[in-house]
């Protein structure tokens, strides 16, 4: 049994297979309360749906960025 889109080209648009899983998640679970796919799905089920989605780009993870503990520590000190 093949698998489409392949991991190899998944890998590619994302950066490990633990974000692939935590992409697909999050958008089967929108999928499963109606948001429209932004694919051809075809007889697609939704965790294939979210795949494809990935593989076509149509989908990209975000990333939160870090907190920066310095400029956080110089407001403190302004608001002291």
């Amino acid at each position: 049994m093949l698998i489409e889109p392949n991991l190899e080209l998944l890998l590619t648009k994302v950066d490990s297979k633990f974000s692939i899983v935590s992409m697909v998640s999050k958008r089967v679970r929108e999928l499963n309360q109606g948001w429209e796919p932004l694919v051809n799905v075809g007889n697609l089920k939704p965790v294939g749906i979210a795949l494809e989605e990935i593989a076509e780009g149509k989908i990209v993870m975000r990333r939160k960025s870090p907190i920066n503990s310095d400029a956080s520590d110089k407001t403190d000190e302004t608001n002291s």
